[in-house]
């Protein structure tokens, strides 16, 4: 089977900086998204309280947290 790869991404936009974690809310709702997944390793969300503060964040818009990337 051949080894070929192609993706197809939508334009994305990236905010980092000190602070920005209070934002994902305000750009869901910028988005129009309702229903959001977060992807995380395991040692993130274990070792930092990022995931958890964005869960926190978005509410009711979360439908879950996927926390077994490797």
């Amino acid at each position: 089977m051949p080894s070929k790869f192609s993706s197809r991404v939508l334009p994305e936009l990236v905010i980092s900086g000190l602070g920005c974690r209070s934002l994902i809310k305000e750009e869901a709702e910028t988005l129009g998204l309702d229903r959001i997944l977060i992807v995380s390793s395991p040692s993130l969300r274990r070792t930092t309280g990022l995931v958890d503060d964005l869960a926190r964040s978005l509410g009711s818009r979360l439908v879950g947290i996927s926390d077994d990337v490797q």
